[in-house]
Order: structure tokens, then sequence, then C-alpha cells
């Protein structure tokens, strides 16, 4: 059954791939141009549609970036913030404290007041890669547009017949992908078919045809 199922659709793909082919001379024909045109009006556009895909995935990832970049900042920042409380804190208790615990708290505050040196300029650095990720992100963001926009040309530019003779096209091609795994299909059945005899040779044609999956035999 797995055997007449593979030969029906793989008739069944080359009389529909016969089809497509003589509905692609016709719309060729009708349009006065070549086949060999339309192919390479199908490959400018799949190149843009490439092109726009790639634009739009540096785009997506450049505004994450940035995104992550944001967020670091503000952490930075909530614990910069947070020591300038404690130090706060520390002033108005000040008047409070013996002379002993002055001393003690002005370690700390000191100890604070470095720590907060260095946050800062952490702050400044990260300031900094945050001003240049949203740069480089309304740069990839002008790059999606254009991309976007160099493929709406090129599909507003395209007359009815070219656009169903495109799509013919990829159709063709996802036959003929379709028709590949079919024939492996069809490869490894007939392995299979003619081992069935489980004979040393029938054993090592399954093996061959499932990639050596049986080891050795």
């Amino acid at each position: 059954k797995d055997w007449d199922d593979i030969n029906k659709s793989l008739v069944k793909n080359k009389n529909i791939k016969i089809s497509l082919e003589q509905n692609l001379l016709n719309i060729a024909k009708d349009e006065g141009i070549t086949v060999g045109e339309l192919l390479s009006k199908k490959e400018q556009l799949v190149n843009l549609e490439k092109e726009a895909a790639i634009a739009a995935a540096e785009a997506s990832d450049s505004k994450q970036l940035t995104q992550d970049l944001e967020r670091e900042l503000l952490d930075i920042t909530a614990e910069k913030e947070s020591l300038l409380s404690q130090q706060n804190q520390l002033v108005d208790k000040s008047k409070e404290l013996t002379e002993e615990e002055f001393k003690e708290a002005e370690k700390r505050y000191n100890k604070l007041e470095e720590e907060i040196k260095l946050l800062e300029e952490k702050e400044q650095l990260q300031k900094d890669r945050v001003d240049k990720s949203k740069i480089l992100l309304d740069d990839a963001d002008a790059a999606s547009i254009a991309a976007e926009k160099n493929l709406s040309l090129e599909e507003g530019s395209l007359s009815v017949g070219e656009e169903r003779a495109i799509q013919m096209m990829k159709s063709n091609e996802n036959l003929d992908q379709a028709n590949q795994k079919l024939q492996q299909q069809k490869d490894l059945q007939l392995a299979i078919n003619e081992a069935m005899g489980i004979s040393g040779k029938g054993l090592e044609a399954i093996n061959k045809a499932l990639g050596g999956a049986l080891g050795s035999v």
C-alpha cells in the first residue's frame, strides 16, 4: 500500500508539474516575455524578500539590545540611588551618634562615596552604550524600512500575470522538494521489499537505506 501511495503521489505531482510549466509558457506568451525573464523576476523578488526579512530581523535584534542596555542602565542607576539614600541616612543620624559611632559612620560614608563614584562611572559608560545602540537602532530601522519599500515597489511593478507566474514557480519548487522526499521514501520501501526474505544481503540493503541505523549486519 505504501509503495502504491508513493507512486500515485509521484505521478500526481508529475502531472501537476507539467500543468504548471504549460501555464507558465502561456503566461509568458501573454506577457510577451520569456520564461527565463519570468524566472529572473521571481529571483529578484525572492532576493528582495530575503533582504527585507534580514533587515527586519536585524532591526528587531537591535531593538532588543537597546532595551536590554536600557534595563541595565536603570539597574545601575537604582543601585546608585540606593547608596545615595544610605549616605543621606547616615548624615541625618550623625547628630545622634557618639564619637565612636560617628567615626564608624564616617568610614561607612566614605566607603559609600567610593562605591557611588564607581557606579557613576559605570552609569556614564552605560549611557554611552545606550546612545550608540540607539543610533544603530535608527540605522537598522531605516534599513528595514528601505528594504520593505524596495520589496513593495517590486511587487507593485508586477502584472497580474507575472504574479501568477511567480506563484507557480514557487509551487513548482515546492513540488520538486516534495518529490525528492517521496523518492527517498520509495527507495527505502524498495530496499525493504527486496529484503523481505531477511537474508544477509537483504538486511544489508535495509541498513543502507536506513543510513546504517542497524549497525553492522
